[in-house]
């Protein structure tokens, strides 16, 4: 698990955003349902809980290689 405050909710989701755009150009379909999904999900998670490890390894590993 990966256990996230609210500050770091908020930096995520802004990185999503810019993220999605870049993936609109060049992005697998996969990757932009992802994205899709984990948006939602951190949009919804209440402060001091967290998200399952494997999501957020795929989540940076995204984000690396869109930024």
């Amino acid at each position: 698990m990966y256990q996230v405050t609210s500050n770091q909710i908020e930096q995520l989701l802004n990185q999503i955003i810019e993220m999605y755009g870049s993936l609109l150009d060049k992005g697998s379909n996969e990757d932009k349902k992802f994205i899709m999904n984990m948006y939602e999900k951190l949009q919804r998670l209440p402060q001091g809980k967290s998200i399952p490890g494997k999501e957020a390894l795929k989540l940076k590993s995204i984000l690396k290689s869109v930024i």
